[in-house]
This record gives structure tokens, sequence and C-alpha cells, in this order.
């Protein structure tokens, strides 16, 4: 059977920050993240104890190939943060190789007669190798061709393609390539450590950006592990409707935002962008997503009330402040309420209660 994958606390801070960031707000005027939770962050008027019967977490074992972090998975994580202090160099003087970026121009023609939209009218087009989405075979045909180079590229449309000018239509591209981007990260070194990422992370040298980062790789996949276990393992059984309405009205909310954000009317948006026939289409189809998410909270809150876990506005603050700065946490704060951002930081806290007691094999 396929194992449910569970939302992690990282990804719903990630959800929060990005709802914060907003595109509109006050779409939905009945619905704020903390109607729905008690001062203390807990849901109102429920205990989840009753509903869940949770599994035994004491000494839970974590494998090694869940907390053990490889070298090739940690220079991977590393690579990332190189290249974002890194500038894109354009480079003419080697083959396009697949996984490339590359700038091209091209003119398409159907039985030699050029047609609308297919020419970059000399503006240049930025696409990757593999990765950009082009007609048939397209890009993989400038493969082991070098910048300068003008070639004809031969494809088909599709026959459902959706311009009856084009549909199954042999098509040739003439097609220049202008150069390849690459990207040129800078060296690691102790310098550049202590020069641009003490700020932001806190390490002083490359020794220590490597130690830090396996550490935080390491407890994030333990994290998400335990966060799954207790899942599979505890018992609900059933969810609370005020639980299951919130999620509802969640969603609303954050998709209306987006809505204003295009100015569009909702009904629109639901149609266009969720490719749902209405908005109660839309919440029939992911009715087993948001009972998953009720059902996640239901048993972080369970482990919260087992344990006697509890948080003040303090270290909520000390949380997202960390996570994010002050001026962050001002904004969240605003926008979700003391309620909310304590419901999350006790979630992270039952988790880190489990962990605590975890067994690393």
């Amino acid at each position: 059977m396929k194992k449910m994958k569970w939302p992690s606390i990282l990804a719903l801070l990630l959800l929060s920050l990005l709802v914060a960031a907003g595109c509109g707000s006050g779409s939905k005027d009945a619905f704020t993240h903390s109607g729905e939770l008690e001062d203390t962050g807990m849901w109102k008027g429920i205990t989840a104890l009753d509903h869940v019967e949770l599994c035994e977490y004491a000494n839970i074992s974590v494998p090694a190939a869940i907390h053990t972090v490889t070298d090739e998975k940690l220079q991977t994580e590393m690579d990332a943060i190189l290249s974002g202090y890194g500038s894109d160099v354009q480079v003419e003087d080697r083959a396009v190789r697949d996984g490339d970026k590359v700038n091209i121009d091209y003119v398409g023609r159907v039985d030699g007669i050029p047609f609308n939209g297919g020419s970059t009218e000399g503006k240049g087009a930025d696409v990757t190798i593999g990765v950009t989405s082009y007609i048939d075979d397209f890009l993989e045909q400038l493969i082991g061709h070098t910048p300068g180079e003008t070639i004809d590229v031969e494809v088909t449309f599709p026959e459902d393609y959706g311009k009856t000018d084009l549909n199954g239509k042999d098509a040739v591209f003439t097609v220049t390539i202008n150069h390849i981007t690459e990207r040129e990260v800078p060296e690691l070194t102790d310098a550049f450590v202590a020069d641009q990422l003490q700020e932001t992370y806190g390490w002083t040298t490359a020794a220590e950006m490597e130690q830090k980062m396996r550490e935080d790789l390491s407890r994030h996949e333990v994290q998400l592990f335990l966060e799954s276990y207790m899942m599979e393992n505890s018992t609900i059984d059933k969810v609370p409707s005020s639980m299951i309405r919130y999620q509802q009205e969640s969603q609303e909310a954050f998709y209306q935002d987006y809505a204003i954000y295009y100015e569009m009317e909702f009904e629109a948006f639901v149609t266009t962008y969720l490719g749902a026939a209405s908005w109660e289409e839309w919440l029939e189809k992911n009715k087993t997503d948001m009972e998953d998410s009720v059902k996640y909270f239901l048993v972080m809150q369970a482990i919260v009330e087992s344990a006697g876990l509890e948080t003040d506005e303090a270290a909520v603050e000390a949380y997202f402040v960390e996570e994010g700065g002050a001026d962050r946490y001002a904004e969240l704060k605003e926008e979700y309420g003391i309620p909310y951002l304590k419901m999350i930081v006790l979630c992270q806290s039952a988790i880190d209660h489990v962990g605590e007691q975890a067994v690393l094999e």
C-alpha cells in the first residue's frame, strides 16, 4: 500500500510564510486564522485525546538510512547555497549538452510559410534542455551544436495541439543558438563563509557550515520520519466537523486572495486555475487532503495534551524571529494572530518531544 505523505511542520511553516506574503487580504471576512483556536493555541472545544489513540512513542527506532546524511546529498545542498551567490555567464565555445540552459532565436514554418506565434522575433528565448517543455523533441535536437550555429529543427505538432492550422502538421524551425548560460559559483572558503554566510546562517568557517548543514539535514529527515510514524500508527476515530470547516474556509480565503491578485471573479479563478467547475467540486476533490490535515493537527495536539506541553508569546516570538526575523514575526502576528502561531509552535514542540525520546539506529 502506498504510504501517506503527511504534511511536515516545515511545510506548514512555509505555507504560513507564503500566505503571509499574500496576494491580497481580507477577502473572506468571516474567516480568521485564529478564529477556531483558544488563546493557548489549542483547538476550541476539542480535547484531541478524545478522538486519538496515540501509538507508543517512547523510544521510536529511527533507521540509520533516515538520519545518516550522505556526502552526495550534503554536497548538493551546499552547492545550492553557493549557487545563490553565483552569477550567470555566457558560454559560446562548447557544444550544447543535455540539461544546458540555452538562449535561442527561431522562426517556425509549416509548408515553408511562417505561422503566427512561431517566432521569437529576435528577442531570444531561454530554454533548458530536458526541462523546458517544447513540442516533440525540439530542444533535444540542439544537443551537439555550438553557439553561433543556425540549424533546422524538424518537429510534428500533436494532433490535439489546439490550433486547427497546426494540429498534426510537420514544421521546420530555423534555430540560431545564441549562447549557453552557465552558473559560476564562488569557491567555498573560510573567508567566503565568514563574509557572505555568517550574518544569515551564523557559520564562520567552511567546516562549521558542513557540520551544521549535516546536522540540520539529519534533524529534518528524522522529523519527517517521526511525523509519518505517529500518523500511521496512531488511531483516529473521527474528525471534528469544526476542524473540517476550518480547513475549507482557510482554503477558500487563500484562493480568494489569489483571485483578487489576478483581478478575477472567484468562480472564474476556480475554473481557470483550480480546474474545477465550482468551488464545491474542488472541495469534494480535495476532501481527503483536508481530512488528513485535520488528523495531523489532532495527533499533534494529542501529543501536546499527553505530554502536558505549553507555550507562551515569548517562546512564539523567539521561534518566528529565528525563522524569519523580527519584521517577519510582526507581519505574521498581525496576519494570523497569536493563537495560530502558538498552534504552529505547539506542533513543533510535539514532534520535538517525540524526537527527544527517539533512538537512532
